[in-house]
C-alpha cells in the first residue's frame, strides 16, 4: 500500500508542542530509520522541495543525546520550517520503502511512504506517535531511553507475544514419562538403528547399567558426558544413560576434524568420553533402577559456532528440555503407533526432536544410517520400507521431501532456514519452526495450512509457556508490525555458554517484560504480522544460515587468519543466480604468502567443521573500505569462474536437461557439460537437490548423490554411471519377460511404453548403443554389439528367469532385437516372439560405405519438436553411428520365430502409396521382411511416420494387445 499514516491529529495539545521543535520531523525519520536498521547511528539524505539542494544527515543515538541536542545538530546543516523539507531519501534503503515525507494540513501531521505493508504501516503510526508524544513531553530525555509502544498498544504487544500455556508436572524430567511407556508397553520397540533395535524395556534396563557404570567411575551432578558414538541404538542408551547419572550429555560427531573433537573435548572439561564399545561392555552388567535426573539439573551442551574462532556451548536445563518434549507431543500429535525417523546429526541441537517427543509417546525412533542421510532418493526408500510416519529434517532436505508423492508419512517438520516454495497437501501435516540452539531448538512452531501458497512461510507463534518479543538495537519492546530482533523469554531459555560468562551476560538478560524470566537476544530479525503470526527477516550480524547450518564467519576467518602470510580474511555469503556461496576473500603480506590451494588445504586443516569450509577463494590486493576504516563488504568483488569455465555445450537431449537443471542450483555463469559442479560451489545439500531434480526429468535413470560426488560434471556423471542394462519396474516372477532393445528411439519416448507393458511383463532393457558407443564399441562391428549383448542377457537375467518370452525395438533397435533373438534360440532352443517399429532389412545388407548425415539434416528447433527428447546433434550422432554398424553386417539370419511388424504408411510429407519412390522403399521393406522372417505378421498405422511409432504414446496400448495375440 501506499498513502499517509497518521501521527497526530489536529487540535492534539501534542501537535502544537512538536511544531516549536524546529526540524523535528528529522529526527522522528532518523528514529523510524534506526528500526529498520537496527543500529543506533543512521545517516540519510533530507531534499529541499524548493531548491532541490540535497543534505545528508547523520544521527547517533547510541551516546544519550536528547531531543534538544540532536535537534540542535541538524540545525546546523538545515534550518527551515517543517515544511519546507518535504521529501526523504534513505541512503541505501530500508523495508519495503525507500522514499517519504511529512505532511501537515488540517488532518493534523503524518507521513507518506511510496509504499508500505498495511500492518507495517500500523506500525510505524504507532511508533512516531509514541515518539512524539515523550519527545513533547521532556524534551531532555535520551533519546535511547524512549518507549517505541506504551499503554494499550503496549499491552497488546505483550499478549501476543505470549505463547499458549501448556500444564505439565514440572517435578518431572524426560526419563520419568519415558518410563510410564516402559510399563505401559515394555516390549514395543523405542529405536531401530543399523546395529540392531531397543525395546523400551531393554533400553531402560540398559541405561540403568550405564548410570551404574558412570556413578561408579566418580561422575557428579552435572558433570559433562562426551558421547561420541556414530549413528547407533548405543546412542541413546548412552543419552539416557548419562541423564539417570544426573549428568549432561555432549554430542561429538566421530566425522569432525580430530583438532574440532579435541578442542570440544577439553573445553568442555568431559569427565568421560562414551563410544559405541565402552557402552556395549557397560550394559552388559545388569543393576537396578537409577534415575538422579531433575528439572533443575543440565541436560546437554551443544557446541554452536564462536565469533572469536573457537565454537562455544550451549547449556540447557531438563525443565526446558521437558517443556520441549511436552510442547512437541501436542504440536505434532505424536502417537505410540507413529515410526519417526531421525535423519538429522546428533551434533546439532535438532535432533532432540527425533528422540524425546518420541520416547515419551510410546512411539518408535528410526535412525536413519549415515550411508542414507545424505541422498533423497535412498531417504525415500528407508522411510517407505520401515513405514515411517513422521520425521524432521532441516529445510533444505525438507523441501525436497514434501512434495514427493513416495512419502508415507503424516507430518514432516523443517528448520533451519527460512521455508518458501512449498504448498501443503492435505495428506501430510507440514510444520515449519524456528528456535536457536540457546533456546532448546524450538521456539516457535508453524502448521501450514493444506492448499495455501505462502509467499513467506511465518515462523508461527510461540512455543508453549515461551514469550517472543521484537526489540529494537536498544533493548525496547517495537509495535507489531515493525522489525526488529527477536528475544526468546521463558522455559526454552537456556542455561547459558559454558565458561563463556561475559558473553552469557550480554544476550542472556534479565527479561524486562516479564519479571523473574531471563531473555536471549537472538541476534534474528522478526517481526510479527497482522495475523498475530512471525515472519523470520535474518540475520542482523555476521552469523548467517547456509543449508541450514548455523554458521559464524568470524570463525572461519579467525581460522584463515591463522595460515602463515595471509594479511586479512573476510568470509561472506554471495548469491550467484540460484544459489548461495560462502566465499573467502583474504589478502597477503608479501609475495611468498599462500595462494588459493596452499589456503585451502589450511582451512580444511584447521579443525572447523566441513559445513564451514570456503567453497570459492578470492585473493585480491587490499580490501575496499568504507569511510570509518571497516571492510565494505558489499563491494567485495563478484568473484571470476571465467578462468576455471570451458563452458563445453550439450551434445544430447540428457546432457541439455541435466545442465539446465544444474543452473537451477548453482549459480547463472555459463558453464558447460564438463566443468566441475563442485568447483562452481555445489555442496552435498545442493547436490541432493540437484538429483532429485535429475530424477524427476522424464529418462529411466536413477542416479544417487554419491554419483555425482565421484563424477563431479555433467558429462562424466551421465556416460559414467550409465548402465547397458536394466531392469525397468519391480520384477515379478510370476510375468513373461520382454527385452526391449534401444536403437534411435529417445529415451524419453519410450517410457511411456514401459509403464503400460509392465502391466504384462518384467521389462529388461539394453540401453541405446551411442550411450556407451565411445566407450565399448568405439572400433568394434555389428557381430560385437550383437555378441556383447548376448552375454548380458546369459549373465544378468533375474536368477530365476533364464527364459526370454520376446524381444522388441523401433528402426534399427528392432534390427538389434531380430538378430538378439535368433542368436538366443541358438543358444537356447527357446523361440521368442519378436516386435519391430518399422525396422528396414535392407540397410543392413550388401553395404560396404556408410551414407554420413549432415546436422542440416535436421530443423534447428529439433529438441522443441520432441519436447526435449533429442537433439540435432545427438539424433546425427546416432543415425551415423548406426549406419556404421551396419555397414559391418556380414549376413542377417533366417528366423522362423513370430515376428510382428509395425509398419508406418506415411512419410514426412505424405502417404507412401501416393508417393511411387516411397512405396518402391516400403514395398522391398516388406519383402525383405518376408524372406528373413517367414512366420511376420505386418500391421498397417496409414497415418503414423516412422518417428510417430515410437512418439505417438496414445498407441503403446495397441501395441500391447498385439504382442498378446501371441
Amino acid at each position: 500500500m501506499n498513502g499517509k499514516i497518521m501521527i497526530l491529529r489536529a487540535g492534539d495539545s501534542a501537535l502544537n508542542e512538536l511544531y516549536k521543535l524546529n526540524n523535528v520531523e528529522v529526527l522522528l525519520w532518523g528514529l523510524l530509520l534506526s528500526v529498520y536498521t537496527h543500529s543506533g547511528e543512521v545517516s540519510f539524505n533530507v531534499k529541499d522541495m524548493e531548491s532541490g539542494q540535497k543534505s545528508r544527515i547523520d544521527l547517533s543515538f547510541e551516546h544519550g543525546e536528547s531531543t534538544c541536542e540532536i535537534l540542535s545538530k541538524v540545525q546546523k546543516v538545515i534550518n527551515k520550517p517543517l515544511t519546507s523539507y518535504r521529501f526523504y531519501n534513505a541512503e541505501n534503503g530500508f523495508g519495503d520503502f525507500m522514499y517519504g515525507h511529512f505532511e501537515h494540513d488540517e488532518t493534523g501531521l503524518s507521513l507518506a511512504l511510496d509504499r508500505c505493508e498495511e500492518d507495517e504501516a500500523e506500525g510505524i503510526g504507532v511508533l512516531l506517535e509514541t515518539l512524539a508524544r515523550q519527545i513533547v513531553k521532556d524534551p531532555n530525555m535520551p533519546l535511547s531511553k524512549l518507549k517505541r509502544v506504551d499503554g494499550s498498544n503496549e499491552s497488546r504487544v505483550l499478549e501476543e507475544s505470549q505463547g499458549e500455556e501448556l500444564v505439565y508436572d514440572i517435578g518431572k524430567t524426560w526419563i520419568d514419562f519415558f518410563r510410564e511407556w516402559v510399563r505401559k508397553c515394555p516390549d514395543d520397540m523405542a529405536i531401530w538403528a543399523g546395529n540392531g533395535t531397543l525395546t523400551y524395556a531393554r533400553l531402560d534396563e540398559a541405561s540403568d547399567s550405564l548410570a551404574a557404570y558412570l556413578l561408579d567411575r566418580g561422575v557428579k551432578e552435572n558433570d559433562f558426558i562426551a558421547l561420541m558414538t556414530g549413528r547407533v541404538k548405543e546412542y541413546m542408551i548412552g543419552v539416557a544413560g548419562i541423564h539417570k547419572a544426573g549428568c549432561a550429555f555432549v554430542p561429538i560427531d566421530i566425522s569432525y576434524p580430530q583438532k574440532r573433537i579435541d578442542y570440544m573435548l577439553e573445553d568442555s572439561d568431559a569427565k568421560l568420553v562414551l563410544t559405541q564399545e565402552i557402552i556395549e561392555e557397560a550394559v552388559k552388567t545388569k543393576t537396578g533402577s537409577i534415575n538422579r535426573a531433575v528439572p533443575d539439573g543440565l541436560a546437554y551442551m551443544i557446541y554452536t559456532s564462536g565469533s572469536t574462532g573457537k565454537p562455544k556451548g550451549a547449556m540447557i536445563a531438563h525443565s526446558s528440555l521437558t517443556n520441549f518434549t511436552m510442547s512437541m507431543i501436542k504440536n505434532i500429535g505424536i502417537k505410540r503407533a507413529d515410526r519417526v525417523s531421525s535423519h538429522r546429526a546428533f551434533s546439532f541441537d535438532a535432533h532432540i526432536e527425533d528422540f524425546f517427543p518420541t520416547l515419551c509417546s510410546g512411539a518408535s525412533v528410526y535412525i536413519m544410517p549415515e550411508e542414507i542421510r545424505r541422498d533423497t532418493s535412498m531417504i525415500i526408500d528407508f522411510m517407505n520400507k520401515h513405514k515411517i510416519t513422521g520425521g524432521g529434517f532441516t529445510t533444505s532436505v525438507g523441501k525436497l521431501l514434501i512434495n514427493d508423492n513416495r512419502l508415507p508419512l503424516r507430518y514432516l517438520t523443517c528448520g533451519g532456514e527460512a521455508l518458501n516454495g512449498v504448498i501443503a497437501g492435505s495428506e501430510m501435516t507440514i510444520i515449519n519452526k524456528y528456535g536457536p540452539t540457546e533456546c532448546t531448538d524450538n521456539s516457535t512452531f508453524f502448521i501450514l495450512q493444506p492448499g495455501v501458497s505462502y509467499n513467506a512461510v511465518p515462523i508461527g507463534r510461540p512455543l508453549q509457556n515461551t514469550e517472543c518479543y521484537v526489540v529494537d538495537s536498544f533493548g525496547k519492546l517495537l509495535p507489531l508490525g515493525l522489525p526488529g530482533e527477536l528475544c526468546v523469554s521463558g522455559v526454552q531459555v537456556g542455561n547459558g555458554y559454558y565458561k563463556r560468562k561475559e558473553l552469557t551476560d550480554s544476550v542472556f538478560v534479565k527479561c524486562p517484560f516479564h519479571h523473574g524470566e531471563r531473555m536471549y537476544h537472538t541476534g534474528d530479525i522478526a517481526r510479527y504480522g497482522n495475523d498475530r503470526l512471525l515472519y523470520y527477516l535474518g540475520r542482523k550480524d555476521t552469523q548467517v544460515k547456509l543449508n541450514g547450518y548455523r554458521i559464524e564467519l568470524g570463525e572461519i576467518e579467525a581460522a584463515c587468519m591463522q595460515c602463515k602470510g595471509v594479511k586479512e580474511a573476510v568470509a561472506v555469503i554471495s548469491q550467484f543466480g540460484a544459489a548461495k556461496h560462502l566465499v573467502l576473500y583474504y589478502t597477503v603480506s608479501d609475495q611468498t604468502g599462500p595462494d588459493e590451494n596452499s589456503l585451502k588445504a589450511h582451512t580444511q586443516s584447521s579443525g572447523i567443521a566441513e559445513y564451514m569450509y570456503p567453497e570459492i577463494y578470492v585473493k585480491l590486493d587490499t580490501m575496499p573500505r568504507l569511510p570509518n576504516g571497516k571492510v565494505d563488504r558489499r563491494n567485495l568483488p563478484i568473484p571470476e569462474f571465467s578462468n576455471k569455465i570451458k563452458g563445453i555445450k550439450p551434445a544430447t537431449a540428457m546432457e541439455t536437461a541435466f545442465l539446465s537443471a544444474a543452473r537451477e542450483f548453482i549459480n547463472d555463469t555459463d558453464f558447460g557439460v564438463t566443468d566441475d559442479l563442485f568447483d562452481l560451489g555445489m555442496k552435498s545439500l545442493t547436490a541432493m537437490r540437484f538429483i532429485s531434480r535429475i530424477n524427476s526429468l522424464p529418462f529411466h535413470d536413477e542416479f544417487r548423490v554419491t554419483d555425482i560426488m565421484h563424477y563431479r560434471n555433467i558429462r562424466a556423471l551421465i556416460e559414467g554411471s550409465r548402465r547397458i542394462f536394466y531392469n525397468y519396474g519391480e520384477y515379478d516372477p510370476g510375468k513373461p519377460l520382454l527385452v526391449f532393445v534401444y536403437g534411435i528411439a529417445p529415451v524419453a519416448g519410450t517410457l511411456k511404453m514401459f509403464e503400460i507393458f509392465n502391466s504384462k511383463f518384467n521389462i529388461f532393457v539394453i540401453e541405446a548403443t551411442d550411450a556407451h558407443y565411445n566407450i565399448l564399441f568405439k572400433d568394434a562391428d555389428y557381430a560385437d554389439v550383437n555378441d556383447m549383448y548376448l552375454a548380458i542377457l546369459e549373465n544378468h537375467l533375474p536368477g530365476d528367469h533364464k527364459k526370454i518370452d520376446g524381444f522388441m525395438g523401433f528402426s534399427w533397435g528392432g534390427l538389434l532385437s531380430f538378430t538378439l533373438a535368433s542368436a538366443w534360440k541358438d543358444k537356447t532352443g527357446q523361440e521368442p516372439f519378436v516386435m519391430m517399429g518399422d525396422t528396414d532389412l535392407n540397410k543392413a545388407i550388401g553395404r560396404s560405405e556408410p551414407e554420413y548425415v549432415d546436422i542440416s539434416d535436421f530443423p534447428e528447433n529439433l529438441y522443441e519438436m520432441t519436447n526435449g527428447a533429442i537433439t540435432q546433434l545427438e539424433v546425427v550422432n546416432k543415425l551415423n553411428m548406426a549406419d556404421r554398424l551396419n555397414c559391418t553386417v556380414k549376413s542377417i539370419p533366417v528366423y522362423e520365430g513370430k515376428v510382428i511388424f509395425l509398419s508406418a504408411g506415411r512419410t514426412e510429407t505424405g502417404s507412401v502409396f501416393s508417393d511411387p519412390d516411397a512405396y518402391k522403399v516400403h514395398d522391398k521393406k516388406l519383402k525383405t521382411l518376408k524372406k528373413y522372417a517367414p512366420d511376420s505378421h505386418v500391421y498397417d498405422f496409414p497415418e503414423h511416420t516412422h518417428n510417430d511409432l515410437f512418439y505417438d504414446s496414445s498407441m503403446f496400448g495397441r501395441y500391447l494387445e498385439l504382442v498378446t495375440l501371441f
